[in-house]
């Protein structure tokens, strides 16, 4: 993509790649401005494991006022080395309550998964139990991936 951006006459926009999903992001958070009146004080819960759509919402993080946890298994975190250069610029935190974490978020968010979710996992309600969550919670916003 960098390389594509440094030769090219005109400009390149990132719409998706294995590390971010910028352009989906700005879109959420366009639809979240609409429904919501504003993205002040924006505190999103991804419940999910670490994906390009994760790492954006940390990346948005970065220009206030908005705070993200992502909410997820053991081993399924953001990586530290992401994490820890976005609570530089932003407030994000991990979480592996999600019965904890989802209280006050403004919206919910998940992407497809578990990418890495071994059977025994899935089959012990870990996706489960965060659909649950995002499909009866009132300020869910889901994502067409979920499956």
């Amino acid at each position: 993509m960098i390389r594509l951006a440094g030769a090219a006459r005109i400009p390149v926009v990132n719409t998706r790649t294995n590390l971010n999903h910028p352009c989906e992001v700005l879109a959420d958070l366009t639809f979240v401005r609409v429904e919501r009146g504003s993205i002040n004080d924006l505190r999103v819960a991804f419940a999910g494991e670490s994906t390009n759509l994760c790492r954006t919402w940390f990346e948005a993080a970065t220009q206030p006022p908005i705070e993200v946890t992502q909410i997820c298994p053991e081993g399924f975190e953001i990586d530290a080395a992401h994490l820890s250069q976005m609570r530089e610029h932003a407030k994000g935190s991990l979480s592996h309550d999600l019965d904890q974490s989802v209280r006050g978020a403004d919206p919910m968010y998940t992407d497809c998964w578990p990418r890495r979710a071994s059977e025994a996992e899935t089959r012990a309600g870990v996706v489960y139990k965060a659909k649950e969550y995002l499909v009866h919670a009132q300020n869910a916003v889901l994502s067409h991936l979920l499956k």
